[in-house]
Parts: structure tokens; C-alpha cells; sequence
């Protein structure tokens, strides 16, 4: 939220973990109206593939009449059949070449992985292969099956990450964001352990990468990840304290860097400022949540402090019971808007002591046209609850318009997002009925949708063991055991 522009994900490296159900089927080259008829070329694997990443981040859908509120696994069988009909198409034409990566994938897609394994294998067999295209197609096998939750395909994973490991390090960022990855599969699936063992071998790649290739380590980094599987441990702060401390100085390039080129000072300040945001955010875990502010809360009634942050605002302070997953996120963010039907899910499926909570703002202008910021206010109340039909609470911040240094006008910063503080949407917060920040993960899919459920399901069970005077072992420090970290 620090720019109207959204900054999350927009196909996270998360999504790729669900893409083992995903293909779309694309039409064959038009040709110009008038235009003697043609020979229609045949879709490529990787045009295939390029759809089946559209359908992992809901861009399309396969069935018919698709709702804002249709459950995810009741769109993966039709994804399944289509995903088999386009091989069985492809098959007519043997793929060679490049044509083999995102045929493998789309083998995986369709469950046949024997098959998938000789597509990559023959890939890595090419005479001449360069280092790079050598490491693309490991790194692309070493994702496609990361899925712990089978042993033979995470196994399979491991080891293209070995022989990925094996290369030269001038393939580093390959092997960083093969790690990022594995720790990725393991996080959605609740393996605390193992996602410590892979993000932290991937941030110690941070000195041997290359300054201007480091944005991946400090932009919507990792490290988030981590500190979130290590909150519960009672030495997790202070490892994540540690690891941060060494990890920063490495945001700056060098004075002869600098001296040589300027934008090697940009990226110093762009990196710097953004990994001290995801520091200070993450430093909100196992701490008390800062409160919520804005000037429109819509199905819900307004709290009633009064806050000093602009006119109108007031402000909502946690810790009163309820159970908390806070989405923050803006219009003009498109995983931002994805992610809401699944909150409306989870709001749905959850008792009474839970509440979901949008956490948005006003951006300046609705579509080309400024508007003030109530008028945009109307905009989004239209949008959300009589257009969308959302029924959680929605906090709005519609900030008035402040100058700039350049003449122009800007919305007043978010004191929601400045206080977490939110580097990149969208992000999620789930707080206890103690106020206690207890989950922070950044980015979404269908699998962080199943991730949150299940730590909204830990914390109401939680509750319900400490009102029948629970024993300390079960206590809210217990954070490991939160769906199973």
C-alpha cells in the first residue's frame, strides 16, 4: 500500500504450486478479415502453458457460468479434463527443443508424470544446452513437482534441486529461486522444519548473487515466510533478528558500484527501504496489533475512537475476543480483488467469535476521472457490497488529497498500512482474540486461501481450550503447532 499501484504477486510463486491442474486452450492464429485462407499453425506447448499459468491465477475458468463464490476444488476436474484433451492434441506433433519445458509441465498437469520426467530428461539430453537454459529447465521441474503432500513427486523435486545445486554459481539465481520454491510447497502444506531448512539456504545465497540481481531477496522477501514458521519458536525472533542484521548491509552496493553508475544507488535506497519494511512488519509477529483506521466501514458499525489522522476517521483497537484475518488490499490490485470471494468463504464457514475484515483505500481517481476522496468512497461502496455482494466489514481509508513537491496532489497515507507497515499487496494478518498477532503471509492462492482457514481453525479451537482452562503446553505461545508449523 506504500503506492496506488499494487505491489503483491500478481502470479505468485505460490500459485505455481497449484498449477499441476491447470491448462487452457487457446485459439489458432486469426487471420485478417478479407485475407486469402490460410494454413492454420497449431498451438504451441507453450501457448498451452502460458494458459495453464492464466487459469492458476483465476484469470480464467473452465466452467461455465463460474461464480465469485464457486469453491476452488469445483473448478479443478474440469481444469483436469481440458488439461488432457490439450495433450492428447499435442501429442499429434512431438515436441522438440524449448517446446519440451512447458510440455513436461503440462505431462505433470495431467498426472502422467513417467512421462513428464522423459520430456525434461530429453531437454537436459540437448547437444549444446547453455548453463542457463540447463538451470531454467531444472528450476522448472524442481517447481512443478514440489508438492510434499506426495512423497514421490517431492522427492522427484529434490532431486532436480540437487542436480540444479550441482551447476556453477552462475546460475545462482536459479538455485535461490529453486529454494524459494521448495520452502514455498512446504509452507502451504505446514512443514515448519523443512521450510526453515530451504528459505534459509536460499537467503545464504544473498552474498554470492550478483547487486542487481538481488531485488528477489529484499523485495516481498522470503524472509517474511520464515519469520512467520519461526514465531512460534521461542528463539525464532531473535533468529530472524540475527538473519535480517546480516542480510541488510548487503541492500547497499559498494562506493566503486556507485561511483561507476547511479542506479546502483537507487537500488541501494529501493532495496534498504523495502527490507526494513518487511522487517518491521514481520517484528508485529507475536506482538499486539496495531489499530485499524479509516473513515468508511462498511457491514459493520464505526468504532467509536475518535483518530487524529485526518477528519472523519476513527479508529477500531483489536484484542476484544474476536478472532481476526485482515486482508489488506486496494482496487486497483488485482490478486487483491481475487483473494476477496475466498474471504468471503472463510467468513462463511467460520462461528461467530471470527471476523473477516477487508482493510482498503481510496487511490485518487475511479478508472481516468479524479475524484474527491468521499466521491471515490461511493465508488468502492458500490463495488464491493451492492455489486460483489461482500459481507464482510470493510475499512476504507479515504484520505484527503495532500500536495506534493512537484504541485500535484496525492491521498493521504493509510495509517493501517503505514503502521504494519504493508510493503506489497495483498498481505494477511490474523490476530487472536487477544489482539496477539499470530500470521502474516504475503501474496495469494488457492493454497493460501486453505492455509488461513486452517489458522483460523487452530485459533477458535485455541480459544475454546483456554476458556476450559487449557494446559500451558496449549497456551498462545504454542505458536508452532498453528496449522501444523
Amino acid at each position: 500500500m506504500s503506492s496506488p499501484q499494487c505491489r503483491g504477486r500478481h502470479i505468485t510463486n505460490l500459485m505455481l504450486l497449484g498449477a499441476t491442474a491447470l491448462a487452457v486452450a487457446l485459439p489458432v492464429r486469426a487471420r485478417a478479415q478479407g485475407a486469402d485462407q490460410e494454413p492454420k499453425l497449431p498451438t504451441t506447448a507453450a501457448e498451452f502453458d502460458w494458459g495453464l499459468n492464466l487459469y492458476a491465477s483465476s484469470v480464467l475458468t473452465p466452467v461455465s457460468g463460474y461464480g465469485a463464490l464457486v469453491r476452488p476444488d469445483s473448478i479443478e476436474p474440469a481444469i483436469k479434463d481440458k488439461t488432457h484433451a490439450w495433450i492428447t492434441q499435442l501429442q499429434a506433433s512431438p515436441a522438440k527443443g524449448i517446446q519440451l519445458d512447458p510440455t513436461g509441465e503440462l505431462y505433470v498437469a495431467d498426472g502422467q508424470d513417467a512421462v513428464a520426467k522423459q520430456q525434461f530428461a530429453e531437454r537436459l539430453a540437448t547437444k549444446g544446452l547453455s548453463a542457463d537454459d540447463r538451470a531454467y529447465t531444472l528450476l522448472l521441474a524442481t517447481r512443478v513437482f514440489a508438492h510434499p503432500e506426495n512423497a514421490e513427486r517431492i522427492t522427484t523435486a529434490l532431486g532436480y534441486m540437487a542436480q540444479l545445486d550441482a551447476m556453477p554459481n552462475s546460475v545462482i539465481m536459479f538455485k535461490f529461486k529453486g529454494r524459494v520454491s521448495l520452502g514455498e510447497a512446504y509452507y502451504v502444506t505446514g512443514d515448519g522444519p523443512a521450510v526453515t531448512t530451504q528459505l534459509t539456504k536460499a537467503l545464504a545465497m544473498t552474498p554470492q548473487i550478483p547487486f542487481e540481481r538481488r531485488k528477489p531477496v529484499f523485495v516481498q522477501s522470503p524472509i517474511a515466510m520464515l519469520a512467520d514458521v519461526l514465531s512460534g519458536d521461542p528463539s525464532g525472533h531473535a533468529r530472524i533478528d540475527s538473519i535480517g542484521k546480516a542480510l541488510l548491509p548487503l541492500a547497499t552496493a559498494t562506493p566503486e558500484q556507485i561511483a561507476s553508475d547511479s542506479a546502483y544507488f537507487w537500488y541501494s535506497r529501493f532495496f534498504t527501504e523495502e527490507f526494513k519494511g518487511t522487517l518491521q512488519l514481520t517484528a508485529h509477529l507475536g506482538q499486539p496489533a496495531p489499530v485499524v483506521t479509516a473513515m468508511h466501514w462498511y457491514n459493520t458499525d464505526a468504532p467509536t475512537v475518535v483518530s487524529a489522522a485526518a477528519p472523519g476517521a476513527h479508529s477500531k483497537t483489536l484484542g476484544d475476543g474476536v478472532i481476526r484475518l485482515m486482508e489488506f488490499g486496494e482496487y486497483s490490485c488485482y490478486p487483491c480483488r481475487m483473494a476477496l470471494p475466498g474471504m468471503e468463504r472463510i467468513r462463511k464457514a467460520s462461528p461467530s467469535n471470527v471476523q473477516v475484515m477487508y482493510v482498503t483505500q481510496t487511490e485518487g481517481s475511479w478508472g481516468a476521472t479524479a475524484y474527491a476522496p468521499d466521491d471515490e468512497a461511493q465508488h468502492l461502496q458500490h463495488y464491493y457490497v451492492e455489486r460483489k455482494h461482500y459481507g464482510m466489514p470493510i475499512a476504507l481509508w479515504s484520505g484527503p488529497k495532500d500536495s506534493t513537491i512537484d504541485y500535484g496532489f496525492l491521498p493521504r497515507e493509510n495509517p493501517s498500512a503505514k503502521a504494519y507497515p504493508i510493503q506489497a499487496t495483498p498481505t494477511f494478518v490474523v490476530i487472536d482474540g487477544k489482539g496477539i498477532v499470530r500470521h502474516i503471509s504475503i501474496g495469494y492462492s488457492r493454497e493460501v486461501e486453505k492455509l488461513l482457514s486452517s489458522d483460523i481453525q487452530y485459533l477458535v479451537g485455541e480459544a475454546k481450550r483456554q476458556a476450559s482452562a487449557a494446559p500451558a503446553s496449549e497456551s498462545p505461545s504454542a505458536r508452532t503447532a498453528m496449522a501444523g508449523r
